[in-house]
């Protein structure tokens, strides 16, 4: 029985989820577009220079998205971390942190 509710105890410290930050990476990703776009020679003829400027555009409203996204994403973190505060105390909030494990 003792090595059984080991075993369990092991396995539910597993996660079971991926931690990326997926909204970093595409973030990341379209910079580093932008940064591509720019480097790229300038355009030859207007109609060039027009489609080149409305992607210039996409992307810079693009990440403006995505940084709104990532802002919301850690209110609402923050949100829900006082709440859980407010409903177990600092004591129940200590006790539980004691018996996963994080100090």
């Amino acid at each position: 029985m003792q090595v059984a509710s080991i075993a369990n105890t092991v396995v539910g410290m597993i996660k079971l989820t991926e931690n990326k930050d997926h909204l970093k990476e595409n973030r990341e990703d379209l910079e580093k577009a932008k940064l591509d776009l720019d480097k790229e020679p300038d355009a030859q003829t207007k109609e060039q220079h027009e489609r080149k400027e409305e992607r210039r555009s996409n992307l810079g409203k693009a990440i403006e998205r995505n940084e709104a996204a990532q802002k919301e994403r850690e209110r609402q973190a923050k949100e829900k971390k006082e709440r859980r505060e407010g409903k177990e105390g600092p004591g129940q909030l200590r006790k539980r942190r004691l018996v996963l494990g994080l100090g």
